[in-house]
């Protein structure tokens, strides 16, 4: 999970207090305590989780006993409550989908991300309480002194004390996280020869790409011109493109008649790497040859004449200049492995029981 700014953790807090439950309004909050790292460990969603774990009490956040609740599943005996499923399902929807509608062929996805979520967050806290892992008191502390100095006075703080215990909780969970996270990513850095092979299988990841200098000669046209105007924009352009096969100088024509900004530099873009253009334009430039104007080509803002003026071809960087990269890479893979690596063992030693079909949330 990246780190968020101020502003927007505080947006996240308002938005989940006014459409979802409150434990997840307060994993904004326990976020933004913390800077955001304590999430970091598991990008686990903070969900009403039954149970306690490490000596940390996870109930309903309205202090409702679980049983009373709709269970969706249950993880080794601990409910995940049909509540829960939908705070989180609205969570994600609200945060990836445009006015929140999952496109044709993705609700399944979600609903299995909303799932496996849910269930790996439990099966983390009871990871964290088998290694023995306690919750940071100093950084819970800090969090909730941050809380309180930021929100006294504010509307929502009206309820100061049965916020700040909950959010308490959240951090307990989120500091267990955030170690558990640590402990398993803490695996031996690879040596010079696997740092190596690494280099030498994944070359195009440490292929310096191909650069074009490219000169342009803009004809513009307001996109909202009636067609008039663009029959005459490529008329002139056609003109242009006649006095350069005829042998007038590219640069002193675009300094004259461009209007683009690298006009004053005789048209000159400097080099571009492959991406940085339209694709539909790089397949013109793909057929060009250093030194021989273009024809006019259409684009958004009016007729272009391009001059390749320099390719310079894709090359293979240096391992001595790669090498680091490489290494950080290599690690960061191996973490990430060891991660998914223990999650996999933790759900295969789980018994994992789907009560109900999950729905969309609603």
């Amino acid at each position: 999970m990246s780190s968020m700014d101020e502003h927007e953790y505080y947006g996240c807090f308002t938005r989940m207090t006014k459409h979802l439950d409150r434990r997840s309004a307060l994993m904004c909050l326990a976020l933004m305590c913390l800077g955001g790292a304590a999430a970091t460990a598991s990008e686990m969603p903070a969900g009403d989780v039954a149970g306690s774990v490490a000596g940390v009490p996870v109930q309903a956040g309205n202090g409702a006993p679980v049983q009373a609740e709709e269970i969706y599943a249950r993880v080794d005996g601990i409910p995940i409550t049909v509540r829960q499923y939908n705070a989180l399902f609205g969570q994600i929807m609200k945060d990836r989908f445009y006015h929140a509608k999952v496109p044709e062929g993705q609700g399944e996805v979600v609903r299995k991300e909303v799932t496996d979520r849910l269930v790996e967050r439990i099966l983390l806290l009871q990871d964290a309480q088998r290694r023995g892992l306690t919750p940071d008191e100093r950084l819970i502390e800090q969090g909730l002194a941050a809380a309180d100095a930021k929100y006294t006075g504010t509307p929502m703080w009206k309820e100061r004390e049965r916020l700040l215990a909950e959010l308490k909780e959240i951090l307990a969970m989120n500091s267990l996280l955030d170690q558990l996270g640590k402990m398993v990513r803490d695996v031996p850095p690879p040596t010079d020869a696997e740092v190596r092979d690494y280099y030498d299988r994944h070359v195009d990841m440490f292929t310096v790409p191909e650069k074009l200098r490219l000169s342009v000669i803009l004809l513009r046209v307001d996109p909202a011109a009636p067609l008039a105007d663009w029959a005459k924009a490529l008329e002139d352009a056609q003109a242009v493109y006649r006095q350069l096969q005829s042998g007038a100088d590219f640069a002193e024509l675009a300094r004259q008649r461009s209007g683009d900004k690298s006009a004053k530099e005789g048209g000159d873009l400097g080099y571009l790497h492959r991406g940085m253009l339209p694709a539909a334009l790089h397949s013109e430039i793909d057929k060009m040859q250093v030194g021989v104007p273009s024809e006019p080509i259409k684009g958004l803002e009016g007729f272009s004449l391009f001059r390749l003026e320099e390719r310079v071809p894709a090359r293979q960087q240096e391992f001595s200049r790669g090498e680091t990269r490489a290494r950080e890479l290599l690690m960061r893979e191996r973490q990430d492995q060891a991660w998914k690596d223990n999650i996999e063992r933790l759900r295969s030693a789980a018994i994992i029981e789907i009560l109900i079909q999950p729905g969309d949330g609603k």
